[in-house]
């Protein structure tokens, strides 16, 4: 599986213990990371994010472009009347990148900011 560091180094994840803590959600796991990038010293808490192969379709946007609202994730997609809210189905999952499988298709431009006034925008 592959991962990325925040710093955007990339790499494959080769171990992962037997448990998760319940409480930091955190795990050991050994990773090798590409060539390149200062050197880490073994046994460092880093976060990564872990890269899986997603649904047919589905597209990865960053979780702040992804809102809640009663149960309903909803993303603000570009248009040419500007930005109009649409329904979205989230992959379970959390961290920096929400995959949307579904209301979504590749190319399409979402908001990353504004939201809660693009929001008051919509309802008027």
């Amino acid at each position: 599986m592959a991962v990325v560091t925040r710093d955007a180094r990339r790499g494959r994840l080769e171990t992962v213990a037997g448990a998760i803590d319940p409480a930091t959600r955190a795990c050991a796991a050994r990773a090798r990371l590409d060539a390149g990038g200062p050197l880490l010293p073994g046994g460092r808490l880093l976060s990564v994010l872990l890269l899986a192969p997603a649904a047919a379709g589905a597209v990865a946007v960053p979780a702040t472009a992804v809102i809640n609202e009663n149960g309903s994730d909803r993303v603000f997609v570009r248009s040419a009347r500007g930005f109009v809210a649409r329904q979205v189905r989230r992959a379970p999952g959390g961290g920096e990148v929400a995959v949307i499988v579904a209301g979504l298709a590749a190319g399409e431009q979402v908001a990353t900011s504004n939201l809660p006034e693009l929001r008051a925008a919509a309802l008027r």
